[in-house]
């Protein structure tokens, strides 16, 4: 009897042992789960918070402009998603250098076919691991082109009628026949004339007449107008807004790479890695010096011009003359004397949305090998007589589905119309030129 209690008494604590080893078994692993799992868990990934303001599709990259809104964190980098339609590609950009509420162009080098854009933030966790968050926006993409994902803020609170600055609606409303009036976003009485339409293009800061006299206060703002460039002040109030990733530079309101020249001991003409015209300096050629093979000097120099009509010689630098400016005359790279031609012209197939016509679509645009985003359009012969500057020039995405081009304009109202004639400028001189 002493025995079989004995043996019990074993039995049990063998079993007690077993449990506890067991339990220590599994809170170790437990741990390490809680532990791997806290690496990832850090409270900036809730407090960083961006957006995607436009997406610009080119021939050779994406141009995606990313606002910061307000927000604690300390922002390493962004994770960029591209969807296909069937597959994601995944980019990074560290050392972004985005602070709260700026805006800066990052250049994703992607050119095959995108239906979605995601991105999110990457932050480095207690741990210094480089961690990437949760999404925290999506664009998504059509054959009518890039559009943001269904947050747009239409500003039609405060208004009762005339078209949304935001672009957001159609139309904010329309006014009623007691008072038929448009004024500022209210409806007000007078007669048929008496509205503000004068004042839906330019900067908030400034004033125009409206159509009974009136004097109407402009409606748009640096923070909208900001959205529709790349980078770059905005076109109508002038304020810098957007800025370009490290490694490009602003020029005419689009990200470009940063050339840096290798001139090592040149002192004049171009580097060998060909920059720009003189960017290693230019010789004093009046007082008689030249540049002689990347070096100043004031020895004998005889220009040949050749064919070359105008700009510098090819050999000392020295004019080859000068073009007629009251033709509006300019000298192309191969010194000939030039004046504007429209780059594309035809007819417009349709013009949208309805009561703001920032977009048109054309058979007679190019479908490839051309970006005319920035180049300016004229409608001869239409209702809207402004030369109008291009924010995107978006070639046929799916064309199986949509296959003509079309064009968004920097601008919250046009008076184009459908079966417009329309001709594209390079630049806004060539345009108001041909109109005048």
């Amino acid at each position: 009897m002493k025995k079989r209690g004995m043996s019990n008494i074993i039995a049990m604590l063998l079993v007690i042992m077993i449990v506890l080893i067991a339990t220590a078994i599994i809170w170790f692993v437990i741990r390490n789960i809680i532990q791997s799992n806290a690496d990832e868990i850090s409270l900036q990934q809730f407090t960083i918070d961006l957006k995607i303001e436009s997406l610009r599709i080119t021939n050779e990259t994406l141009n995606a402009k990313i606002k910061r809104n307000p927000g604690d964190g300390d922002l390493k980098g962004i994770t960029f998603l591209v969807f296909d339609g069937r597959n994601t590609y995944i980019f990074e950009k560290m050392d972004v250098g985005l602070n709260p509420l700026a805006i800066k162009t990052f250049i994703i080098d992607y050119t095959e076919t995108i239906t979605k854009l995601s991105i999110a933030p990457i932050f480095e966790t207690e741990q210094g691991k480089l961690v990437t968050g949760s999404i925290v926006d999506v664009y998504y993409v059509t054959g009518f082109g890039a559009f943001g994902g269904g947050d747009c803020i239409d500003a039609c609170e405060s208004r009762e009628c005339g078209p949304d600055p935001n672009a957001c609606l159609f139309s904010c409303g329309t006014c009623p026949p007691t008072t038929p009036a448009c004024i500022d976003g209210l409806c007000e009485a007078g007669n048929d004339s008496c509205d503000c339409s004068c004042a839906l293009n330019i900067c908030n800061t400034q004033n125009c007449t409206g159509g009974c006299g009136e004097i109407c206060q402009g409606q748009l703002d640096g923070n909208y107008e900001c959205t529709q460039v790349e980078c770059g002040p905005d076109p109508i109030c002038g304020v810098e807004c957007v800025f370009c990733e490290t490694g490009y530079h602003c020029d005419g309101n689009a990200c470009v790479v940063d050339c840096i020249p290798d001139c090592g001991t040149r002192d004049c003409g171009t580097s060998p890695n060909n920059c720009g015209e003189n960017e290693c300096g230019v010789c004093d050629v009046e007082n008689g010096w030249w540049c002689d093979e990347g070096h100043c000097s004031n020895g004998t120099c005889i220009e040949e011009c050749g064919t070359r009509v105008c700009g510098p010689g090819p050999i000392c630098g020295f004019g080859c003359g000068d073009c007629n400016e009251t033709l509006d005359e300019w000298c192309s790279d191969e010194g000939q004397c030039l004046f504007e031609q429209p780059v594309n012209n035809g007819t417009v197939f349709s013009v949208w949305p309805l009561g703001t016509g920032i977009y048109f679509d054309s058979e007679d645009l190019p479908k490839v090998g051309v970006d005319y985003t920035q180049y300016f359009v004229r409608f001869p012969g239409g209702i809207e007589t402004r030369c109008l500057q291009i924010h995107d020039y978006i070639i046929p995405l799916i064309p199986e589905v949509y296959n003509m081009s079309h064009i968004k304009f920097i601008t919250s109202y046009t008076a184009a119309q459908d079966n417009d004639k329309y001709e594209v400028w390079w630049t806004y001189k060539g345009c108001t030129n041909a109109q005048s």
